[in-house]
């Protein structure tokens, strides 16, 4: 049995945390590799810092929580690797609003956020020709996970998922450790070979 490696991106104002316990769930998947994103960035600095984590890794599936699960998807397209989005951020530039100019984040870092970088971060649309797994807990207060189900909801490459309660920073992580596991994308990994 292979192991995948998987990469994890976290969302806005964190940073990477191996002990985090969506990390440590998924290492029931694969071995978990991390990367730090400066979310302050332009979205094109951003896909170079995560691409680079991807080869010098050699990711097979990526995992991503809010803005991460955006890149995720971002990433995965772009770079033809199966994805999982875990309560993604789909418009940056209208969810990420409310941290324009100075603030601190999650670990009293100060970060200041300009106009120009929110406008770099194109809306996400569906996905084309790449497997992908969307985690969605509907009571998600800061990504509107109706409008997010919207998107991917003809998708031919998209399976999504959905909670009916839970929140964003996702309650379900647990439930979804088998789904990722059967997840079509990384049926490579998960036979017995």
């Amino acid at each position: 049995r292979e192991i995948m490696n998987i990469l994890y991106i976290h969302g806005w104002g964190s940073k990477f945390d191996s002990s985090n316990d969506k990390v440590t769930l998924l290492s029931n998947c694969g071995e978990v590799f991390g990367v730090n994103v400066d979310y302050t960035k332009t979205f094109e600095q951003i896909k170079e810092t995560v691409y680079n984590a991807m080869v010098a890794n050699k990711i097979d599936l990526i995992v991503g929580t809010s803005m991460g699960g955006y890149m995720a998807h971002k990433m995965g397209t772009e770079c033809s690797v199966p994805y999982v989005m875990i309560n993604p951020a789909t418009d940056p530039a209208t969810t990420l609003q409310k941290y324009l100019g100075s603030g601190v984040d999650y670990y009293n870092q100060k970060y200041t956020l300009h106009e120009d970088t929110l406008t770099s971060f194109p809306p996400m649309s569906d996905s084309e020709n790449v497997p992908a797994l969307l985690l969605l807990d509907m009571d998600d207060d800061v990504c509107d996970a109706n409008n997010t189900n919207q998107i991917f909801k003809t998708s031919k490459c998209v399976t999504t998922n959905t909670w009916t309660n839970g929140s964003h920073r996702f309650d379900h992580m647990e439930e979804s450790i088998p789904l990722i596991n059967a997840f079509e994308g990384c049926l490579l990994y998960t036979s017995d070979a």
